[in-house]
């Protein structure tokens, strides 16, 4: 995985750090060809552990989206449940170089995160990008439109399934950022 892009995508930097200077650490919650694809095995993982970054390998293409979250977790309540942050994203890593990949910051911080039922992975927004009961992952759900992010970050529209599916905590010194 590409840490150092991530990584200044987290700090907002226009420069992507050196291997040798990334301020993070990356600690795998869960990785669904060893612990399960299921909405309730990501919920017994990582659930209320803040600074997670969400990224799945899109089956049949060379394509990862994915994205991060600053806030935690959580199973939702029957409400369609939003969290609201301005620090999270969602991306598309494309090609070796990384120089083509698609960074979409949020444009509507109070549907940034939505919070589904048990059964539901993450979702950033209800429409951008999430992983849902039935273990397929969405992107760009709202018509082809982006919905609380600033643009689209794949080429497929709807539904797809995902080769791989990880959950990383990001760490500072040690420490929860």
């Amino acid at each position: 995985m590409p840490y150092t892009k991530i990584s200044s995508w987290i700090n907002r930097r226009l420069i992507t750090y050196d291997v040798s200077e990334i301020p993070f650490k990356f600690k795998l919650l869960l990785r669904g060809s060893r612990d399960g694809f299921s909405g309730k095995t990501f919920h017994r993982l990582c659930d209320n552990i803040p600074n997670t970054v969400v990224v799945v390998k899109i089956n049949g293409t060379n394509e990862i989206i994915g994205g991060y979250n600053p806030l935690i977790w959580k199973v939702g309540n029957s409400n369609d449940e939003h969290a609201t942050t301005t620090d999270s994203f969602i991306f598309a890593l494309k090609n070796e170089s990384l120089n083509e990949s698609i960074l979409s910051r949020v444009s509507d911080p109070s549907t940034a995160i939505w919070y589904g039922e048990i059964d539901q992975g993450p979702w950033f927004s209800g429409y951008d990008f999430g992983i849902n009961s039935k273990n397929l992952c969405c992107c760009n759900n709202n018509y082809g439109l982006p919905d609380a992010y600033e643009k689209l970050i794949s080429s497929k529209d709807g539904w797809f399934s995902a080769d791989e599916f990880e959950v990383f905590q990001i760490y500072i010194n040690g420490h929860q950022i």
